[in-house]
């Protein structure tokens, strides 16, 4: 793809995972959590009424865009709102499922089904690039990340036909406990939100100070970075965390600190080793791929790479604080995490142009990650490390 293309991309996939995160309110916070340890038919009534939400959120969506493309209200093509808004709703349930599984102990199974749905669909992608340049477009690649978010959403129905379907689908909707939720998850809620635009911002105001080929570049880079984030996710954190939660249930804190000292330690160290091979393969990519503005652009990858890497770190204690219930502290951490996210890009962008981004992302990286180390160590009786014997 031309870098403008991969720039249309970016953006699209900035806005489908802003919306989503938007539209489930943050009760995926709650079912993953309270999911942990529970019956299959327990489960499976929570994930239900969580689909019911989500369907009622997504109702609107679709109600907005139709609006949107009749009015012409928003400056882009019908096609790519329709994509958009497919995308959201298709990622959102997908997501739900993969993280509704790495909390019944399923990672394996979670796990292959990510790289249906985010991996596999890109090979035919590439062949169909290589065999002719007009599939070398944003739409083509939408349309496959549609098509593999579909087929992981059925994959995940068909490995999950022997729970109890019946029984939970005759079960009434608890609105009630909809209702008791959506209340305690709404600051968690706002947090999500202000995470997740800290992380996407970056490549709507390069559109804005930029070009539209800088957003192709940092697209590019970002798919390099993601992949590292979701590699660490599926590989330390989806089976730490679900560790952490039984474990602070049962009380046993001497082994609630050592299951969280060895994902630290996994985290950094796996994580630190791939940031690095990351650095190295990616500028040799751009200049195989004939593409000089990747490796005249290696310092901000570099930059965006030890970014995420600190990010990545910050996780492994944010999940800390998840098992242990420290929810004012997430969210208000992740609320935080706006100031120097869209701060730091609205300042260094137009002052450094791309390489702006990375600075701004460790900036961010490194405020978050200090705001949960001191939230986790401020109790001397809870500290992970140097905590009273």
């Amino acid at each position: 793809m031309s870098l403008a293309e991969m720039g249309v991309y970016g953006l699209v996939f900035g806005a489908v995972s802003v919306l989503r995160v938007v539209l489930c309110q943050g009760f995926d916070y709650v079912v993953t959590r309270d999911i942990v340890g529970a019956t299959p038919l327990t489960a499976l009534h929570k994930m239900r009424d969580q689909a019911v939400l989500y369907s009622l959120n997504y109702g609107v969506l679709i109600v907005l865009a139709i609006i949107c493309i009749s009015t012409g209200a928003i400056p882009v093509s019908p096609k790519l709102i329709v994509l958009t808004v497919l995308l959201t709703i298709l990622e959102g349930y997908a997501s739900a499922l993969y993280d509704n599984a790495n909390s019944m102990n399923q990672q394996l199974t979670a796990n292959f089904i990510l790289f249906i749905r985010t991996g596999l669909w890109v090979f035919p992608v590439v062949l169909l690039g290589w065999i002719d340049q007009s599939w070398r477009t944003a739409e083509v690649v939408l349309c496959a990340w549609l098509i593999g978010a579909t087929g992981s959403l059925a994959l995940n129905l068909l490995l999950w036909r022997a729970m109890p379907w019946g029984q939970a689908l005759r079960m009434p909707v608890d609105w009630d406990w909809i209702r008791r939720e959506l209340k305690k998850c709404l600051p968690i809620w706002l947090g999500g939100m202000g995470a997740t635009a800290g992380l996407f911002v970056d490549r709507f105001l390069v559109e804005r100070f930029l070009t539209l080929d800088d957003v192709g570049v940092l697209t590019f880079f970002f798919s390099f970075s993601n992949a590292l984030g979701n590699l660490m996710q599926s590989g330390v954190l989806s089976f730490a965390y679900p560790r952490l939660i039984a474990i602070h249930r049962e009380g046993d804190n001497e082994m609630f600190r050592r299951e969280a000292r060895q994902a630290i330690q996994q985290m950094a160290l796996g994580g630190g080793g791939m940031a690095l091979l990351f650095a190295i393969a990616v500028p040799i990519l751009g200049v195989y791929t004939g593409r000089p503005a990747i490796m005249e652009s290696a310092a901000t990858l570099w930059l965006m790479l030890l970014g995420v890497w600190i990010r990545l770190n910050s996780e492994t204690l944010n999940f800390v604080l998840y098992a242990r219930r420290r929810d004012r502290a997430i969210w208000q951490g992740n609320l935080l995490f706006l100031i120097p996210a869209i701060g730091g890009n609205a300042a260094l962008i137009p002052l450094l142009g791309l390489p702006g981004v990375g600075w701004a992302s460790v900036l961010a990286a490194v405020f978050i990650f200090i705001w949960r180390w001191w939230r986790i160590h401020e109790d001397q009786q809870q500290r992970i490390f140097f905590h009273a014997g």
